[in-house]
C-alpha cells in the first residue's frame, strides 16, 4: 500500500492530491459519530478538516498491520478497531457518517457489506464510498501485459465489483439518494523503479511470473521510458455520496 500511495504522491499532475480533495467533499460538520472502514495508513486524518473535540471517530481496518501503521501516525483522539465491513460490531442507527475509501471492491459479499453499512447509519446519515473507473491505471496494466500476457495485477477486475460505472446503481439498491463526484488526474513517470515497485506490490500473479525475470522486466520498463521520455498513466477516481 505504501508503495502504491508513494507513486501517486510523486508523479500526480493534479495540484490537489486525492486526500486533500476527498476531505473537501466530506461534510464532517454533521458527523459526531464517524466510522471509517479500511483506514489504511490513516492519510485521511492527517491534518483533519474537522475539530476532533466532542466527536467519536472509529478508524477500522480488516488488516491488523494497517491499523498499527495508522496508530503510529495518528493521535489518541481516535478509536482503532479491527473490523470486517461485512460484520460491523455496532448497533443499528449508530453513525452519522461512514467512509469507505477504495474498499468496497475488496469485499467478498458486497451486498452484505452494504447492508451492514446501511444498518449502522442513522436516518439522514451519509455514506461516502470511493472507487475508480475501468480506465484507471490502465497503462500500467498494459505495460505488464506487454512484457508477459499472462500477468494479472489483480485477481478480480475491481471496478467490475464496485466502480465508477456501476457504483450508483449498486448503492441505489440501499440508499435513497446517490451522487457521484469525479476526480481526474494523470501520472507522468520518468523512472523505472517506481513502476516496477508498484507492479510487484499488486495483488495478482505478477510476482510468480516475474520471478527470475525482474532485471529483464526492469530493463524493459527503462527502455520504454527512454523511447517515450516518460510513461503517462490515466487516473479516474470518484466519490459516491449516499444518503439514508
Amino acid at each position: 500500500l505504501h508503495v502504491r500511495i508513494r507513486l501517486h504522491h510523486l508523479y500526480s499532475t493534479n495540484p490537489i492530491d486525492w486526500f486533500s480533495w476527498l476531505k473537501e467533499q466530506i461534510d464532517f460538520s454533521k458527523g459526531y459519530r464517524i466510522l471509517e472502514l479500511g483506514v489504511g495508513n490513516g492519510d485521511l486524518w492527517i491534518e483533519p478538516k474537522v475539530d476532533l473535540r466532542n466527536r467519536e471517530i472509529f478508524l477500522s481496518d480488516i488488516s491488523e498491520g494497517m491499523l498499527e501503521d495508522a496508530k503510529k501516525r495518528l493521535s489518541d483522539d481516535f478509536s482503532f478497531m479491527q473490523i470486517d465491513a461485512q460484520n460491523i460490531p455496532f448497533k443499528k442507527d449508530f453513525f452519522d457518517l461512514v467512509i469507505a475509501n477504495h474498499v468496497l471492491f475488496y469485499l467478498n459479499d458486497l451486498s452484505k457489506g452494504l447492508n451492514e453499512i446501511y444498518r449502522v447509519l442513522k436516518k439522514g446519515g451519509v455514506f461516502y464510498a470511493s472507487s475508480y473507473s475501468k480506465s484507471h491505471m490502465k497503462e500500467i496494466t498494459d505495460l505488464a501485459k506487454e512484457f508477459d500476457s499472462r500477468i494479472q495485477l489483480s485477481q478480480n477486475v475491481l471496478p467490475d465489483v464496485f466502480g465508477k460505472e456501476n457504483g450508483a446503481k449498486l448503492l441505489g439498491s440501499f440508499f435513497s439518494q446517490v451522487e457521484r463526484k469525479d476526480y481526474n488526474d494523470t501520472l507522468v513517470i520518468d523512472q523505472a523503479k517506481p513502476i516496477v515497485d508498484y507492479i510487484i506490490s499488486c495483488h495478482g500473479n505478477q510476482n510468480e511470473i516475474l520471478s527470475g525475470h525482474i532485471r529483464e522486466f526492469y530493463q524493459f520498463v527503462e527502455d520504454k521510458i527512454k523511447a517515450q521520455g516518460a510513461i503517462t498513466v490515466t487516473k479516474e477516481a470518484c466519490l459516491f455520496i449516499a444518503k439514508k
